[in-house]
């Protein structure tokens, strides 16, 4: 098992996002420059509120869930390799995921296999925030972290409680 989590981790390094501009990668503009930039922006949310740009992680990157091997066949070293490759690849593509750090290996591992079914955008022309991928719904009792470990548990929904519905004023 250990050569094919090589060859599974040296694949993801060859599917990393080279082209992928992030935010900080700003340079010096023209004015001209600026009004392009504008106009692209714009077309660009439009296509994002439109869902054309929505596509499958696994579709995006090449991999599919079958290519990870099942938790039962792996150690705990060969899982948080792969769990570290794959976060990599995925932040190269501007992809984050929304997970405790202390969560057990082998759930992150099971979490992050299981992701290649999500969709997220893809902007065109590459540059753009990073997409957050979140498992937990902040409903304790189905969290996939296990209420051990769910983040949602100390979360309180209970700011709006005070809020009177025939007052124009916002609780925020």
């Amino acid at each position: 098992m250990e050569q094919y989590i090589t060859q599974l981790l040296e694949e993801m390094l060859a599917a990393h996002n080279l082209l992928t501009k992030n935010v900080d990668d700003d340079e010096q503009t023209s004015d001209d420059d600026d009004n392009e930039d504008i106009e692209a922006h714009f077309a660009e949310v439009e296509r994002y509120l439109s869902g054309e740009g929505r596509q499958e992680i696994g579709d995006l990157i090449g991999f599919y869930p079958e290519q990870f091997p099942p938790v039962e066949k792996l150690n705990d070293g060969q899982m948080k390799r792969v769990n570290v490759g794959f976060r990599v690849l995925m932040r190269s593509h501007n992809v984050e995921f929304s997970i405790p750090e202390e969560l057990p290996v082998a759930i992150e591992y099971h979490l992050l296999a299981g992701s290649l079914k999500r969709d997220v955008y893809v902007p065109l022309d590459g540059y753009r925030g990073t997409d957050n991928i979140e498992f937990c719904s902040y409903d304790v009792e189905s969290c996939p972290f296990g209420s051990e470990f769910c983040q949602c548990k100390d979360v309180k929904f209970d700011d709006m409680d005070d809020f009177e519905t025939n007052n124009d004023e916002m609780p925020f």
